[in-house]
């Protein structure tokens, strides 16, 4: 280690400078500085005088009615500066602020000048309409004509956005798509054959002047070329041979699908198929006996439109749909059905209410259940239910059920997985949720194939409603009316007149393009019903070894496997399922879980007959869910547990395989179904009161709200989720949570905070009142379970500004019949579960009782607070009085480790309201009370120092903090170097400290690294470290990195070559004989492509001698030898 040299540091030297400069309106500059600033350097007073900054602006037509701002006003880092002024300015009209007065910053660097980011330009309005350019949208309106917002006068509108105005646009509608002349007309506006039917909608332009034409423009003969009967605008086929019957798109009748059932007629076996019944690709029912293939026959089958493998019993029905006939049964014949009767075994003629009781079973059932609800009083949630209607386990009301959370009832629920927390319309429907499915059927937007069916309308499948399929009938998006093809096949897109690729006629032959086995036949050649002409027959077009007469499939893409017709394999067929499960109550042990949802049903498309009956195999495709699902055989299983308030929808993707190997995948979709959970939601009005000394901090936090009397843990497998649901300012709040031991998830306490901690001269509440609005929904995770949780905390708080966390959110559970402090209320209806409150009393009306509020939100419950008016920011003894109490950040206490005797403690105080007196180890360290705002105590040794504060007329017992602080020395920087074997670089160990400071020739970085590797610079190297603490030590040591040299021949007679590397510009040679003596010393010039010395040694006798060379980067050395 080298002798060590004395540094000083200053941690803080950068003065105060602008960042930023910002025209935040007409009148106001914001300037952002670095730092907070102060007016001198012992206070923490900030700006609040206008002289501190003078104004100015460059030559223009605005004038400042003064230098001087007519306010400021600071807040942080920021700086509004108001000025006043007359006219408007100019364009690149600037403002300057300069400084007058000196500021500082909290370490005591001042600023007297503004450097950098002192000018901005001011805003212009060119046109003079009164909205500033930048806002403009029409910047050259004519002096005089009103503007809207956007600065757009009536005569500057363009309604088509053609380019020209619409008081000169003698065209007003041209399409978005077309260029218009100086007239606003597009060349489809125009009539170019002057039929009187303008070029956008006549389809026979160039018709003869002075002929008739219908409206599109077509005379006669124009309109029917192939003589069929439909007009050449509806006819798909308009080159038809003649004779040929036609439907009203002018194609041959054989060429349709009648049936709907996707089969078209010449290939369906089956024309007269019922509508929706699945069938194979012959366009026959794949099992006309069970037609919805759940292994029931038709004529046994109580449920005959079962969804596709879902499980049912033998009479054909799963188990919702015997639940749905079973709810319709009145099994006694009392009038009254069996999910409302509470009496099902009623006598034959009695006389029943609404219950289905006589009065002599309401008298015996009303002591247990006083509702009449079916649930008994120690599980009932909703001990008041109305007589007559259909409740669920916990004894509420069905149709007031709210899966979702949203207080819409799922009854009227058009959105029902609404996420917890989004706002919602009368429907129950939030943003995110009508975005995807904007009629709001219950069809997504990509699936919906009436994508506008009016709002209430039950649909179908694809979304559309009995009234829109008959507009509509082959549901392709284009109204019958409208549509040139209105027996579309369903799953094919059409273009805009409702015809699929298939359902044309691209060679136009008179043959769609569907049953067209030569579909490039030449125009206007002769064609056989399949659109070939004789000598395409016997070609084989797509060379799939199927002549053309034979070949049913044209287009077979090259090397695909053909059928006899020519047609290519195809690919299994998996019918779309959908199967619903109950979800799995969350605590339980789902380990083991397998639960059959049903069958996966696959056709194996190649077969000519029993098409179900195949040998295609099944697998689970790896997914997101996956690994919840099981096949065994066709069998699929559920293996996993569900938990419907976290995911309601899953599914899986199943590759089904035939023996040809092709495969096709389709994705099965499990709806998970929900077990109630009883809920409660807490209302939370939050006002931030202000704090005098922000520094110090608040003296109060949430904690005072806590009710200790609710301390008691949950029963069971109580767990309660807790989320914002709701309120005005629901976005800037969020539920934190903080487990203890453990970290179990049931032992969490958790907390509404602030996402940003609120600002009392900043309110961002909704309508900027200080008055924070949000709803929490407390949720019994527990499927199932009749237990409640019941809020016990105050719902009208009062935080402190700064402070992020609101306030614990308690809820304890409850049963329906609890009564925890006996006052003959139980607990779910109980204003104040844990503290006798008989009569409810509630002076406020808060929904706190009276027995547990607290008005001055001290901590101390109103019967227990004598001095019943406290201010906001006051610790308080039981009695609910003020006491002394200093706010915890009210100091702060550091320490500066160095080296022995020269270790500090620094106590700064935060709040100069008090004067202070400070002890260490027990000894008073200030003869007077200490004034000022800090006090350190220097030249320490190591050791443990105990420091008290005391406050000056305040005895020990009123208040004393005292701080321990361990203080132990640094220890010595060591380096350790190491050189390899190239000059070119040096590697060091350094220890002692978790921070070095390295110089390198000047340029210097800091490090953690225990370990560095620095290149050398040719040349002189320095290398520096040090800790940035003097009394640890100083490494520094020089290093030569030496351009190299090159001497030739070696050995030599006379005359030498000496090769300088490197690009020095001046070098010194030397020549020393063997015992060391100098016989040359010549100092050359050389440039960047010369670097080459010729010596001349003739003089000199044979034997051996050192050449030396040395220049700003050059040191080296070479032992010659002559001959």
């Amino acid at each position: 280690r080298t002798n060590q040299t004395e540094i000083y540091y200053t941690i803080d030297n950068i003065a105060p400078f602008v960042e930023k400069i910002k025209l935040v309106n007409d009148s106001i500059v914001r300037l952002t500085f670095n730092e907070k600033i102060y007016k001198s350097n012992n206070s923490t007073a900030t700006l609040d005088n206008v002289n501190y900054f003078q104004l100015s602006t460059s030559q223009g037509s605005l004038t400042l009615k003064s230098p001087t701002p007519e306010s400021i006003k600071q807040n942080e880092t920021e700086v509004d500066v108001e000025f006043g002024f007359t006219g408007a300015p100019s364009k690149g009209q600037m403002l300057e602020v300069k400084l007058n007065n000196t500021i500082f910053d909290l370490a005591g660097n001042y600023s007297s000048s503004l450097v950098s980011n002192t000018k901005v330009e001011l805003k212009v309005d060119e046109d003079g309409d009164g909205v500033k350019d930048e806002f403009d949208k029409c910047p050259g309106t004519p002096a005089g004509e009103k503007v809207d917002a956007s600065g757009c006068s009536q005569s500057q509108f363009d309604a088509d956005n053609d380019g020209v105005p619409d008081y000169l646009d003698v065209c007003s509608d041209t399409p978005s798509d077309e260029s218009a002349d100086a007239n606003g007309c597009s060349p489809s506006q125009k009539d170019d054959d002057d039929d009187g039917v303008n070029n956008k909608i006549d389809i026979c332009p160039g018709t003869p002047k002075g002929e008739k034409v219908d409206g599109y423009g077509c005379t006669r003969a124009q309109s029917d070329p192939d003589g069929d009967g439909v007009h050449k605008l509806d006819d798909l086929c308009p080159n038809t041979p003649k004779g040929r019957i036609v439907d009203n798109t002018g194609c041959a009748i054989k060429n349709n699908d009648e049936d709907f059932d996707g089969v078209p007629n010449e290939d369906d076996r089956c024309p007269n198929t019922p509508p929706g019944a699945k069938v194979d690709d012959k366009g026959c029912v794949l099992n006309p006996d069970d037609e919805d293939l759940d292994g029931v026959l038709n004529e046994f089958d109580e449920c005959p439109d079962t969804p596709i493998g879902v499980p049912v019993d033998d009479k054909g029905c799963s188990k919702q749909q015997r639940k749905e006939l079973e709810d319709l049964l009145d099994d006694d014949g009392d009038g009254v059905p069996n999910p409302l009767d509470r009496c099902p075994d009623t006598p034959a003629g009695t006389i029943v209410d609404i219950s289905g009781c006589s009065q002599v079973k309401i008298d015996q059932i009303i002591t247990i259940d006083s509702d009449l609800d079916g649930v008994p009083n120690e599980d009932d949630l909703c001990p008041d239910t109305e007589r007559g209607v259909k409740v669920d386990a916990f004894g509420c009301r069905v149709d007031e059920k709210d899966s979702d959370f949203d207080k819409v009832p799922d009854e009227i629920d058009f959105c029902p997985n609404t996420p917890i927390g989004e706002p919602v319309d009368a429907n129950g429907c939030s943003k995110s949720q009508i975005i995807k499915d904007l009629d709001l059927d219950g069809v997504p937007n990509e699936e919906d194939r009436c994508p506008d069916t009016p709002f209430g309308e039950a649909v179908n499948k694809y979304g559309c409603s009995p009234n829109q399929v008959s507009l509509d009938t082959d549901m392709d998006g284009v109204l019958n009316e409208f549509d040139l093809c209105p027996k579309t096949n369903l799953d094919e897109k059409v273009n805009s007149d409702g015809c699929s690729k298939g359902q044309l006629d691209e060679d136009k032959d008179g043959v769609i393009n569907a049953l067209d086995r030569c579909p490039e036949t030449p125009e206007n050649a002769a064609v056989d019903e399949f659109g070939c002409e004789l000598s395409q027959l016997i070609k084989d077009d797509d060379g799939d070894g199927v002549s053309n007469e034979k070949d049913i499939c044209p287009g077979t893409p090259p090397g695909a496997s053909v059928d006899k017709n020519g047609c290519a394999f195809k690919a299994p067929k998996i019918f779309a399922h959908t199967f619903n499960q109950l979800e799995n109550k969350r605590d339980d042990d789902v380990s083991n879980v397998k639960i059959k949802l049903g069958e996966i049903l696959v056709e194996d498309t190649n077969k000519e007959t029993n098409p179900l009956e195949n040998d295609v195999q099944l697998r689970i495709v790896d997914g997101e869910d996956s690994k919840m699902f099981r096949l065994e055989g066709r069998n699929l299983y559920l293996v996993s547990g569900l938990d419907y308030e976290t995911r309601t929808i899953h599914t899986v993707i199943i590759e089904a395989t035939n023996n040809l190997g092709i495969s096709s995948r389709s994705g099965i979709i499990l709806l998970v179904d929900d077990i109630p959970n009883s809920f409660t939601r807490s209302v939370f009005n939050i006002l931030v009161f202000n704090v005098a000394n922000e520094v110090a901090g608040p003296k109060v936090d949430h904690s005072r709200y806590y009710n200790p009397k609710a301390a008691r843990g949950g029963v069971g497998r109580w767990k309660i989720k807790k989320q914002i649901s709701g309120g005005n300012d629901a976005h800037l709040f969020e539920v934190k949570s903080r487990t203890k031991g453990g970290g179990k998830s049931e032992d969490s306490d958790d907390y509404l905070a602030f996402i940003n901690p609120p600002d009392f001269e900043n309110p961002q509440d909704h309508n900027r009142d200080g008055i924070y609005e949000v709803e929490v929904i407390n949720i019994n995770t527990a499927d199932g379970e009749a237990t409640m949780p019941i809020v016990v905390t105050q719902s009208n708080i009062v935080v402190p500004e700064n402070d992020p966390t609101a306030i614990q959110l308690q809820a304890v559970p409850a049963s329906a019949s609890d009564d925890s402090d006996g006052d003959g209320v139980i607990d779910i209806l109980d204003n104040s579960p844990f503290v006798a409150n008989p009569d409810q009393s509630d002076e406020d009306g808060d929904g706190v009782g009276d027995a547990t509020d607290d008005a001055d939100h001290d901590g101390v419950w109103n019967p227990y607070d004598t001095c019943e008016d406290t201010p906001y920011d006051t610790i308080v003894d039981a009695e609910g009085c003020a006491i002394f109490y200093l706010a915890p950040n009210s100091f702060t206490v550091n320490k500066s480790e160095k080296c022995e005797d020269q270790n500090s403690i620094r106590v700064g105080f935060n709040d100069n309201t008090y004067q202070y007196n400070i002890s260490v180890n027990g000894v008073e360290q200030n003869d007077k009370p200490i004034v000022s705002s800090s006090w350190e105590m220097n030249n320490l040794i190591s050791g443990n120092y105990e420091i008290c504060i005391t406050v000056e007329g305040q005895t020990k017992d009123t208040f004393e903090r005292c701080y321990n602080v361990n203080v132990n020395n640094l220890n010595p920087l060591n380096v350790f170097s190491k050189s390899p074997s190239s000059s070119k670089t040096m590697k060091y160990s350094l220890s002692g400290s978790g921070k070095y400071i390295v110089t390198h020739n000047g340029n210097t970085f800091e490090t953690t690294d225990s370990e560095i590797e620095i290149k050398m610079d040719k040349g002189l190297n320095n290398i520096k470290i040090t800790t940035g603490v003097e009394c640890q030590g100083i490494f520094e040591k020089n290093y030569f990195n030496s351009e190299s040299i090159f001497v030739s021949p070696v050995p030599f007679n006379n005359e030498i070559n000496v090769f300088v590397g490197g690009t020095d510009r001046k070098v010194l040679l030397e020549l020393f004989n063997a015992n060391g003596r100098l016989l040359i010393s010549k100092t050359f010039s050389l440039d960047e492509n010369l670097r080459d010395i010729n010596l001349d040694t003739s003089g000199l006798p044979q034997g051996s001698y050192i050449l030396k060379v040395n220049g700003r980067t050059v040191s080296d050395s070479k032992l010659i030898i002559k001959e």
